[in-house]
């Protein structure tokens, strides 16, 4: 294989993560693996910042979605909800953090959110109610801060092109079940 054949391969694929528990460091070795390339990072052991929600509530998710708007949101609201569980291994439940935090909820249409999937960063959580709508905008987040395939080396890209076709990259998640 040319290097244009074993980068049309790579930009093809979607995002996935490996993750590695560095227990003594305290950290999660993780790299990301996107079309346009490649990016690692450490974090904590405990940082690991997506989800994926099963049989979202909509009634309910409707309901938070109008007071988000309003920034009228209380921990109430949430209470007993995938939401509540979602703010609090996230914020420790830091009140005054609940309106940003949710900020963004304002995004997802809910008749249309049968799974959603959620990325924290920034304190704040980002609402996507498609996989290939979170893909799209990981690949976004990500796009700055990765090795692009073509800045790499031919023995570099026949690595990554042999690992990605031998081992499917998938994206691990929390799973929450409504």
């Amino acid at each position: 294989m040319n290097r244009e054949e074993i980068t049309n391969i790579l930009r093809e694929i979607k995002p996935g993560a490996e993750l590695v528990e560095l227990p003594t460091e305290g950290a999660l070795e993780c790299t990301y693996i996107t079309s346009l390339g490649v990016f690692f990072e450490w974090i904590p052991l405990d940082g690991w910042q997506f989800y994926k929600v099963n049989n979202a509530d909509h009634v309910n998710l409707s309901k938070i979605i109008e007071k988000a708007k309003l920034k009228n949101l209380s921990i109430a609201d949430i209470k007993n909800t995938w939401l509540g569980e979602l703010y609090d291994s996230e914020s420790g439940g830091k009140i005054h953090l609940l309106n940003d935090f949710f900020s963004n909820i304002t995004s997802l249409n809910p008749a249309n959110a049968k799974e959603v999937y959620v990325h924290v960063r920034d304190v704040a959580a980002h609402f996507y109610a498609t996989r290939i709508e979170f893909e799209a905008d990981l690949e976004s987040h990500l796009s700055s801060k990765v090795l692009r395939w073509e800045d790499m080396s031919d023995y570099e890209l026949a690595q990554w092109v042999e690992k990605v076709t031998k081992d499917t990259p998938s994206f691990p998640m929390f799973e929450i079940y409504n």
